[in-house]
């Protein structure tokens, strides 16, 4: 009994075999990541078109409530050549006297706000507010951390920018390095110019950019930005303490 001779294995047929499975996985991987690319291009496009939303108003907290109601009537915020204006109350004045009655009041309000964010952990405006009492209470270091969780939850949350710019250049003036005085200043020239030309915060932002700008030597810029705030804000307190303040530098 005579065996069948095995066949003779062709030498090419194995790898053109090889090479056509890994070219099918090969392009089903190039499909995939296609398809990602495209799906990230379309985040990053609507990111684009799609304008920023920043809640603002009272948080729908009882303790929040009447911590905005406790600070309402206005805390001076004790700054001195810098201007704030918050919706919780917190501003600053040209007088720039910080009151104990405000100081009682902010930390009386401070307490509650801290009882409602253990309730609302991720509300940037609880953040903020917290950071203007800070601020009014003579606590920039706290106030700082304060603003950066803000901005940390809502990077376009425009009130918590203004806040830190002001608490960062209230940090240069109590540093003796001058050297960090100044990055410090540079740092809140950049967190101000970080505010919207749509926010409400932007002229407070202006007038201490400006300020800012002239103090770092930096006298072209600061007469740019002086002479866009006082086209909208030409005849206030405030813009007569600018033009002091810049023909002083």
């Amino acid at each position: 009994m005579t065996t069948a001779p095995a066949p003779v294995r062709d030498p090419l047929a194995e790898p053109a075999a090889e090479f056509e499975r890994h070219f099918r996985w090969r392009w089903l991987a190039l499909v995939g990541f296609l398809g990602l690319m495209l799906g990230l291009a379309a985040v990053a496009l609507a990111s684009l078109l799609v304008p920023p939303r920043t809640r603002g108003g009272v948080p729908d907290d009882p303790d929040a409530r009447a911590a905005w109601a406790l600070a309402s009537p206005g805390i001076e915020a004790g700054l001195l050549d810098l201007r704030l204006e918050t919706s919780l109350g917190v501003a600053s004045t040209p007088a720039g006297r910080v009151r104990p009655e405000h100081l009682r009041r902010a930390e009386r309000a401070e307490a509650l706000l801290i009882r409602s964010l253990a309730r609302r952990p991720d509300d940037p405006r609880l953040h903020s507010a917290i950071g203007h009492l800070d601020l009014a209470r003579q606590r920039p270091n706290h106030a700082a951390r304060r603003y950066l969780a803000a901005i940390d939850l809502a990077p376009h949350h425009d009130e918590a920018r203004l806040g830190l710019g002001v608490t960062l250049a209230r940090l240069a003036t109590l540093e003796p390095d001058p050297f960090k005085a100044r990055r410090l200043e540079l740092r809140a020239i950049a967190q101000l110019a970080a505010v919207r030309k749509s926010a409400g915060e932007r002229l407070a932002a202006d007038y201490d950019r400006a300020t800012l700008l002239a103090d770092v030597g930096r006298k072209a810029e600061a007469e740019r930005v002086a002479a866009e705030y006082l086209a909208r804000d030409g005849t206030s307190p405030w813009a007569e303490r600018l033009r002091e303040l810049l023909s002083g530098s």
